[in-house]
């Protein structure tokens, strides 16, 4: 039988209780009884059994139930109730949440374990999800409130992704349907997609730090959080680490998931991006790591990349700060460096596979991507050390004002005008970001709670 995923209930009961979790529970006296329910693999047990920070062992295990089949939330309840000294964690919890099955022992009405592994829905009734088109005010009414999730580390080396390994051989496109027809992208799943965001601050040599960089990363993590996906936050990667981390991503089965978003904050040059030991990085390959023939799980699926970084030399010192990687003491770069910098990788005429009801369709190779730059090329973007980057900033407040109402790119238009509007430098310094897109369809987010006040 196929496992159900987790129910849209259970994740906003995580969601809700994840305060209340994190500050009591005791992992060690509930990780063994989660390892023999299924609720924990072998490696999740011991990641957070070695843990010493009893609150982080505690996020990590409501992380890994998250990703859990339904039913999940409820045996984990059970186990806080029988227990010592955690059943105050399920009294606290069944205040705020109804569980699908029965989780106490009342007279009457014994616990039956079989019922834990199956939604209150009959398998293949797939539980009702929010559509890909714009959100009304009464539907968005109905929708729950977002309880933000405290921003949370990934280990490069371990990423801890909500999605298992794609396996070469697995995937038969014919057997996929889409439907061709829809001007609109689907945006039904839960999760929504994968978003994965690179903070880079600290560098070495001659660059600067980033101040403000976390802010931007913060309000990233909130926004996308808001919209349903699975967020991924690692800070100040390496270029090999950088390369390392998307290409994992790219290897993953994303037939459950209806977009990636990816983040990247750091210092950059025309064309390339930096790592934290200065080695660069052509902005060109990252994409490419999710086309068709790299990641086929993605193939008909939005892909969007946002680029926070300069894309030229044209600097200013006031008192807001640019993401060029140079001091004012450094001289600037050559047009020779420039030139190299810009050099774009060969882009091979090729195709990609989408399934149209039972029957493959070709598309272009470079489909369904969008590439968002802070500034257009040949000039640095500003950032401020109090509130963050121009861009960022505007990107986020336009999607929290618009994301329910407007589909992505004209919301991107509005991203354009305020940033070239509302923002100007200390020595009267402008900035224009660009996007550069293949998208095929409107693109509606359909967030999964009410916008925050």
């Amino acid at each position: 039988h196929r496992k159900m995923a987790a129910t849209r209930q259970e994740r906003e009961a995580i969601t809700r209780t994840y305060a209340i979790v994190t500050r009591d529970l005791k992992p060690s006296d509930v990780i063994d009884e989660m390892l023999a329910e299924q609720l924990l693999t072998t490696s999740e047990h011991e990641d957070i059994e070695i843990e010493k920070n009893r609150r982080t062992a505690a996020r990590k295990t409501l992380s890994a139930l998250q990703t859990k089949r339904s039913g999940s939330f409820d045996k984990f309840i059970r186990i806080l109730l029988r227990t010592s000294g955690q059943e105050q964690i399920a009294e606290e919890i069944l205040k705020i949440y109804t569980p699908m099955t029965n989780v106490v022992d009342l007279p009457g009405n014994p616990i039956e374990e079989e019922k834990l592994s199956v939604a209150v829905k009959e398998e293949g009734s797939p539980e009702p999800l929010a559509s890909s088109q714009p959100v009304s005010h009464s539907e968005e009414e109905s929708l729950p409130v977002h309880v933000p999730q405290p921003m949370v580390s990934s280990n490069p080396d371990d990423p801890q992704f909500g999605l298992t390994e794609y396996v070469d051989g697995t995937y038969d496109i014919e057997n996929e349907t889409t439907d061709t027809a829809s001007p609109t992208y689907p945006m039904k799943s839960n999760p929504r997609g994968l978003a994965i965001i690179i903070n880079n601050k600290v560098f070495h040599g001659r660059m600067k730090k980033r101040e403000g960089t976390d802010l931007d990363a913060e309000n990233l993590y909130s926004l996308f959080q808001w919209l349903g996906f699975e967020v991924k936050l690692f800070h100040n990667l390496t270029g090999k680490k950088m390369v390392q981390t998307v290409k994992e991503a790219s290897k993953l089965d994303f037939r459950s998931r209806d977009c990636l978003i990816i983040a990247i904050l750091s210092h950059g040059i025309e064309g390339k991006l930096y790592g934290t030991d200065e080695e660069l990085i052509p902005v060109d390959e990252i994409p490419k790591y999710f086309n068709g023939y790299n990641c086929p799980t993605l193939v008909g699926k939005p892909k969007i990349f946002l680029l926070q970084a300069c894309r030229g030399g044209t600097f200013d010192y006031g008192v807001e700060e640019t993401d060029s990687p140079f001091e004012k003491e450094t001289a600037q770069p050559s047009s020779q460096e420039m030139l190299k910098a810009a050099e774009q990788y060969y882009k091979r005429s090729a195709k990609e596979w989408e399934a149209v009801d039972g029957k493959v369709q070709v598309i272009p190779a470079e489909a369904d991507i969008a590439v968002l730059y802070a500034t257009v090329p040949g000039y640095v973007s500003w950032r401020n050390s109090a509130f963050g980057s121009w861009f960022i900033k505007v990107f986020v407040d336009t999607m929290f004002d618009l994301a329910q109402k407007e589909h992505f790119t004209d919301i991107l238009l509005e991203v354009n005008q305020r940033v070239a509007i509302q923002y100007t430098s200390r020595d009267g310094n402008k900035q224009m970001p660009q996007l550069q897109h293949q998208l095929r369809k409107k693109l509606h987010f359909s967030p999964l709670y009410r916008r925050p006040k």
